[in-house]
């Protein structure tokens, strides 16, 4: 007698298990980006991930730059959502920025 047969006879609903570890997609390894020798003249772009209280810490870092760095210039990226791939944002930092900070408030 199988399994099904007995949990039949005994009232209890046999169901069957799956591996729910699954199989990850293989993954290569990217250097960073080189680092810039300096920033002076530079724009350096900040990315808003959309995350709480982003936009103030926007502001204070911009507002550090002006008063400390007089000759970097900051530009604000905003994704258009959270938690989602944005390519268009990547593309205007590309061509706009220097530098990325991605930040993601607190």
């Amino acid at each position: 007698m199988d399994n099904e047969q007995s949990a039949a006879q005994a009232g209890v609903a046999a169901f069957e298990v799956h591996q729910p570890q699954g199989f990850p997609p293989s993954v290569s390894g990217k250097t960073m980006a080189p680092r810039l020798d300096h920033l002076e003249g530079k724009t350096v772009a900040f990315l808003d991930a959309r995350f709480e209280g982003t936009e103030d810490l926007i502001e204070a870092m911009s507002a550090w730059f002006a008063d400390n760095l007089p000759t970097v210039r900051t530009v604000a990226v905003r994704m258009k959502e959270a938690f989602a791939p944005d390519p268009d944002a990547l593309s205007q930092i590309a061509h706009e920025g220097d530098a990325a900070i991605a930040l993601v408030g607190t």
